[in-house]
């Protein structure tokens, strides 16, 4: 469990690092706290703390006094299971959303903030977003794996996993996009006719569908390349420990 903790770990440094940069870039500079951005990086661990109530709420949904009840046990748990689902595909895209950062909007021309410390903070910024986002989707597919087959031990071998993240990248890309250049966000879902409404006149829109398109496969790609080492090398290293303990 080595490569998991340390993986972890750096994770919750680089988060936590990402934080104090932009406290400290009102306190260093005589300029406002930009809270936009603090709301943006506790919107990314969304992801991660739904991965940690849904491990919750299913460990309370198997307890013998629910499994119990013929065939309310069944459904209550895969009609959590879906909504689960469905909640957190919805604000996956909160994580991912922080590379957007890079654009540097929170700068004016009159600031007196370096440029090398917007860039430091910035980059720190979307590091931590896209390691919240791989994390969160290492934790489901790994769910994922077990649902379909409780006693599997390859992670990196079961279709099911890879469909479902190759699935939640591509449509967490869509979202980033979505969020960045249409101005909506994951409550907008629950508005489905306006949402449906504002996509179709945004698309509509010469160009924008070509600039989509670019987008979504350029950043899926990058997260893919990331996320893909991540997968194997957590996997092996649960796969050794697996091994070291029916030895």
């Amino acid at each position: 469990m080595a490569a998991l903790w340390t993986i972890v770990a750096a994770a919750a440094a680089i988060n936590v690092y990402a934080g104090v940069l932009i406290l400290l870039r009102g306190w260093l500079y005589p300029v406002a706290i930009y809270r936009p951005m603090l709301l943006n990086l506790a919107l990314s661990w969304m992801p991660i703390v739904l991965v940690v109530l849904f491990w919750l709420g299913l460990s309370l949904l198997v307890l013998p006094a629910v499994t119990a009840v013929p065939m309310a046990g069944p459904v209550v748990i895969w009609l959590f299971l879906v909504l689960s689902l469905i909640a957190w595909t919805a604000f996956f895209p909160n994580a991912s959303y922080l590379i957007t950062e890079l654009n540097f909007s929170h700068r004016r021309d009159e600031d007196p903030v370096p440029l090398w410390f917007d860039i430091i903070q910035t980059l720190t910024l979307s590091v931590a977003g896209i390691a919240n986002a791989l994390l969160s989707l290492f934790s489901v597919q790994v769910i994922s794996v077990l649902l379909v087959d409780p006693n599997s031990a390859d992670i990196t071998g079961a279709p099911v996993g890879w469909i479902l993240s190759l699935s939640v990248i591509f449509l967490g890309t869509l979202g980033v996009y979505i969020g960045r250049f249409v101005r909506l966000n994951s409550w907008d879902v629950l508005k489905p006719n306006r949402l449906l409404g504002v996509l179709f006149a945004h698309f509509r829109q010469p160009g924008q569908l070509r600039t989509a398109t670019g987008y979504v496969i350029s950043y899926s790609l990058l997260l893919l390349i990331l996320y893909v080492p991540l997968v194997f090398l957590i996997s092996a290293d649960l796969t050794a420990l697996t091994s070291a303990q029916n030895s």
